[in-house]
């Protein structure tokens, strides 16, 4: 699965890929099961356009952009490999996409 957008790009391999560069001891995971105590987050701007591309791309969306009370914007999707990707805006940037300071 890749999604990319403005010329960067996020890449999920295949399990069958994982097998043959991880040797010996790959575990797959999977979206069946729960997902695993990690991760991946990216800094992406604009969000909204970033989770849409993700979903369009496969992943299943686990929720929408929102806001935090500190002011980032944060998405959650799940790859079908089962990975949690969030995506997010830079911290100290607010829904408008001004970054503070600037």
């Amino acid at each position: 699965m890749q999604a990319s957008y403005r010329g960067n790009g996020l890449a999920f391999a295949s399990h069958g890929l994982g097998k043959e560069n991880v040797l010996p001891g790959y575990i797959p995971t999977s979206s069946n099961e729960n997902p695993l105590g990690v991760e991946l987050a990216f800094v992406t701007t604009p969000l909204n356009k970033s989770h849409r591309s993700a979903i369009a791309a496969g992943t299943v969306e686990i929720h929408p952009p929102v806001e935090k009370p500190w002011g980032q914007r944060v998405s959650l999707v799940r790859s079908p490999e089962g990975i949690l990707v969030e995506l997010c805006t830079p911290i100290g940037q607010d829904s408008s996409g001004i970054t503070e300071g600037s």
